[in-house]
């Protein structure tokens, strides 16, 4: 096939011609009537705030001079009033109403008025995506140098159920619940046995027993644990009159009482604050945390406060005044996976709501050669079900799409795949085929091109 070197030449002028062609048209000359259209609008549009913030500012310093010279004059008539140095204290008046206007008008001078910006927002225009020609005078800076915090938004999630790996802050004090029924001993507590008539039963210190029981001179053992002290007494004076004493007359004190729920206050690992103990757990793989006293709860799935009303309910059956109250005090640490051609390929820690480019973002960019029209999702469902979804992202990173549709946010452990582009897998084929394995096998064989007149390639 002969090549001349005119032809190559026609062609390479045409290629730069169209370059430059598609280049003046990317930028869009001043004298554009797009250009002119948009520039009309935005000079109107600025027109138009100046007019309204040079009258609001004038409105602003004329009504806070007003509160000023009010608030000034009535702290002035005050301070007459008073017979103590009446007249260095309505000089102090007259100071400190000029200091409130200078502090008004340097307040008005300094304030920065917020600017008119053109953009495209998220709202479908005539039902397709809203394209750059879209373009309308949005709210985009209204905080002025506070941007940087955000504005106040709605919660990402308005009730937080808690997942697994979650820590969670257990709080548990004692609470007075009022009035109760009459008190029932508990392991632990202990009584006083006081007897009138007889000195060898009299002032008796008994503990109850792990197993319920209390242990009494000349009569042993008594069930103690879950029972009031009258049925206490009544059961010792039974057993003393029948042991030979005659009218014994016992009486019970409860010298030391709540002794499970002192134990289990005193037991519990960590820190104390103001309102009681403090134990830290973690939600386990199985859904559920470990308590003293209680054992396994399951709460994956749950929110705080039906946390709070399950444990409560199990602690109530032995302690009726304890209170535990739970606090999520650290998230479970959540990840993507992006791999491909990106730059940092991997696992990509997410503290917040993040969507699929922030991802790619996140692991430095896309690589020359990276295919963003078709990025693949994948994801697990509620059920573990595999499914996948394939994104066009290419419109937003050249700068074409300014609200792409496509931009979905992310869960976590997330796979993204960022696939090669059909250039890059061309130019690897022949890499790997030609240069690799024909050229390694045969080094001396190939072809020249020469340009000079007449010459044929070979």
């Amino acid at each position: 096939m002969e090549v001349t070197r005119k032809k190559i030449c026609f062609l390479a002028s045409m290629v730069i011609a169209l370059g430059l062609t598609m280049f003046v048209w990317s930028e869009a000359p001043s004298n554009s009537p797009l250009k002119r259209q948009f520039d009309a609008a935005n000079d109107s549009c600025n027109s138009d705030f100046a007019a309204d913030e040079t009258s609001s500012t004038e409105t602003g310093q004329s009504q806070l001079a007003t509160i000023a010279k009010m608030r000034g004059e009535h702290d002035a008539s005050a301070f007459r009033a008073s017979n103590i140095g009446g007249e260095n204290r309505a000089s102090q008046a007259d100071v400190f109403k000029d200091d409130l206007i200078q502090k008004a008008q340097y307040e008005q001078t300094y304030q920065q008025p917020t600017r008119t910006i053109f953009g495209v927002d998220q709202n479908p225009i005539r039902g397709i995506e809203p394209r750059w020609v879209d373009q309308k005078p949005i709210p985009f800076e209204l905080l002025g140098p506070g941007e940087f915090l955000g504005p106040i938004r709605l919660p990402f999630e308005s009730n937080y159920r808690v997942r697994l790996g979650d820590q969670l802050e257990m709080t548990y004090s004692i609470v007075n619940r009022g009035v109760q029924q009459e008190y029932q001993l508990q392991i632990g507590d202990e009584i006083e046995i006081q007897s009138a008539n007889f000195t060898e039963i009299d002032k008796q210190r008994r503990n109850v027993l792990p197993d319920g029981f209390i242990s009494a001179n000349a009569i042993g053992r008594v069930r103690a644990a879950g029972r009031t002290v009258d049925e206490i007494s009544f059961d010792l004076n039974r057993k003393y009159e029948s042991a030979g004493n005659i009218d014994p007359t016992i009486t019970i004190a409860v010298t030391k009482s709540n002794s499970a729920l002192t134990e289990l206050i005193n037991a519990v690992q960590g820190q104390f604050n103001a309102v009681g103990s403090i134990k830290q757990v973690t939600v386990s793989p199985d859904g559920t945390i470990q308590l003293p006293n209680i054992g396994r709860v399951c709460v994956y799935g749950l929110t705080l406060d039906e946390i709070e009303r399950e444990i409560n309910l199990r602690y109530s059956q032995q302690l009726s005044q304890l209170n535990v109250t739970p606090a999520l005090i650290q998230l479970a640490a959540k990840q993507v996976f992006v791999f491909g051609e990106v730059k940092q390929a991997g696992p990509v820690a997410i503290n917040g709501p993040t969507t699929a480019l922030s991802a790619i973002a996140a692991a430095q960019g896309p690589l020359v050669g990276a295919n963003l029209r078709q990025v693949i999702v994948i994801r697990r469902d509620e059920n573990w079900r595999m499914i996948a979804t394939k994104l066009d992202l290419s419109g937003a990173a050249l700068g074409k799409i300014p609200v792409p549709s496509d931009d979905i946010w992310i869960r976590s452990n997330d796979i993204i795949i960022v696939p090669k582009s059909p250039i890059l897998r061309l130019s690897e084929f022949v890499d790997l085929v030609f240069t690799r394995t024909i050229y390694a096998v045969m080094p001396n064989q190939g072809f020249s091109v020469n340009f000079d007149e007449g010459s044929l390639l070979e």
